[in-house]
């Protein structure tokens, strides 16, 4: 799996560009992580907040790591694909495959920083990942779906 290049600019900063996020809510949400010595990531407390979506925070870290993001809503996963994977992998690590092309599994994880599962995937199925970000709602939604 090769290594994606990392932007420059913090989670928070990149909200503020895509988001209604302003300097004084990502303030407050800093504020309030520190506080309370909160074992939380700055996207799930400003989530909490109800300044920014899930949505909004996946699309931030697929910017911020160089992944490409999905909506799993409207996409249909082909049966022998969602076959590759069994049901308490994909629940255990939170991802969905999404494709197979020749000895490469495209799947969608709700966290790039889960380099264990990418790493699990290639040990214990054979193939090459490529990784892309989709929320932690429509991976749940996709595992009821697609097993």
């Amino acid at each position: 799996m090769a290594e994606k290049k990392k932007s420059r600019l913090t989670l928070g900063e990149i909200l503020m560009q895509i988001t209604s996020l302003t300097p004084e809510q990502l303030k407050d949400a800093l504020g309030t992580q520190q506080e309370k010595s909160m074992l939380k990531l700055i996207g799930q407390v400003l989530i909490e907040k109800g300044y920014v979506t899930e949505q909004d925070v996946v699309t931030a870290l697929a910017i911020q790591y160089g992944y490409p993001y999905i909506h799993l809503a409207n996409y249909h996963i082909a049966p022998e694909v969602a076959r590759i994977i069994t049901r308490e992998f994909a629940e255990k690590y939170k991802l969905v495959p999404l494709e197979k092309i020749g000895n490469t599994v495209t799947i969608a994880m709700a966290s790039t920083f889960d380099k264990l599962a990418v790493k699990d995937m290639e040990e214990k199925y054979g193939y090459k990942v490529r990784i892309f970000l989709a929320s932690l709602e429509d991976i749940e939604e996709a595992i009821r779906r697609y097993y």
